[in-house]
């Protein structure tokens, strides 16, 4: 396989799961639940390391940088497009 080939396979590959596991978050993450209740939302959709993996994330400090930046953005570009309208 051509490495041009193989690279953009694999960004691809790599988005679309992190595009994934974000629909997942949105619809299955809910901080008041334990991680138990969580994995039992999840386990007929993914595996057990996989879900472990996720949850571990989601409840990390990391992602909760991750998420506020986010927001921050999303508030920023909102506002900026209602007053360009």
């Amino acid at each position: 396989m051509d490495e041009a080939v193989k690279k953009w396979f694999m960004d691809t590959a790599a988005r679309k799961w992190k595009d994934y596991k974000a629909d997942l978050k949105e619809k299955f993450f809910d901080e008041t639940l334990t991680d138990e209740q969580m994995k039992e939302r999840l386990k007929n959709i993914l595996n057990d390391d996989d879900i472990n993996d996720l949850i571990k994330f989601w409840r990390s400090p990391e992602c909760q940088v991750r998420n506020s930046s986010y927001e921050s953005l999303f508030s920023i570009t909102c506002l900026w497009m209602c007053k360009s309208q």
